[in-house]
């Protein structure tokens, strides 16, 4: 039998401890302090959401609670080894830029680094008839564009590659009515994989109206063969007319 035990059985029991409270100890084979001492203190965590992270064998420290939507990671530069990081593949939207379209034939937009790009064009004019709206990337104008845009009205519907076969390849095409210049011209364009080096393609909507005031909606869509990420979009009339009105933004993610 323990000593533990031995001595709450003596008689008469010391009066300070009970049998019971002096049983609690049997089984002890080491200092209590010392065991005691070794065990990590609930007090180590201070905020909901806290852990326990190992710096060492048998060494435990706090690891604070992240930030909201963030994981916990491996880090072996971290001293805990772990931390907590925005998870990989999230995508954070934001506009990369926006404003009026100047008075300018032309607009580059430059400083992009996101792989899924949307450029809304709202009530694009210019100040003399014929020519269209192209876009460009990376003021590339070599043969590395294909598309196909379609613009119906009712009754009609018209297919094209191209503004004009003198450009064929070298640019990203949305529409080639000449007398839609007076009237509202909006385009939203999706461009998918633009932050790699390899093909990109895009998706093309929006609507005009022709000189007779009838509506037309524009769909469209195509690729880009490209050696590089995109980082600059050229907003262009192709006839190199002067933009009267308009406004753009670029999203990124």
């Amino acid at each position: 039998m323990s000593k533990a035990r031995d001595i709450a059985s003596a008689a008469p029991a010391p009066s300070t401890v009970s049998a019971t409270e002096l049983g609690y100890v049997d089984g002890v084979t080491s200092a209590i302090q010392t065991q005691l001492d070794a065990k990590t203190a609930k007090s180590t965590l201070t905020t909901k959401g806290d852990l326990y992270a190992a710096t060492a064998a048998s060494t435990v420290a706090r690891l604070g609670v992240g930030a909201n939507a963030t994981v916990l990671t491996a880090d072996s530069a971290e001293a805990t080894g772990l931390k907590w990081a925005t998870p990989s593949g999230a995508l954070t939207v934001a506009s990369i830029a926006s404003g009026t379209v100047p008075s300018a034939s032309s607009l580059s937009i430059t400083g992009i680094n996101a792989d899924y790009l949307m450029l809304r064009l709202t009530d694009l004019k210019w100040g003399t008839a014929n020519g269209a709206i192209i876009i460009r990337v990376n003021s590339d104008t070599n043969s590395n564009y294909s598309f196909l845009v379609v613009t119906t009205a009712t009754g009609d519907t018209y297919q094209y590659y191209d503004a004009s076969p003198a450009t064929l390849g070298t640019m990203w095409g949305t529409d080639t009515v000449a007398n839609s210049r007076t009237q509202n011209n909006h385009r939203v364009i999706e461009i998918h994989n633009a932050k790699s080096s390899g093909w990109k393609s895009y998706t093309l909507r929006g609507y005009h109206h022709d000189g007779g005031g009838t509506s037309r909606g524009v769909m469209g869509g195509g690729w880009y063969k490209a050696s590089a990420p995109i980082t600059s979009i050229q907003i262009i009339q192709s006839d190199g007319y002067t933009f009267t009105s308009g406004s753009y933004e670029l999203i990124g993610a």
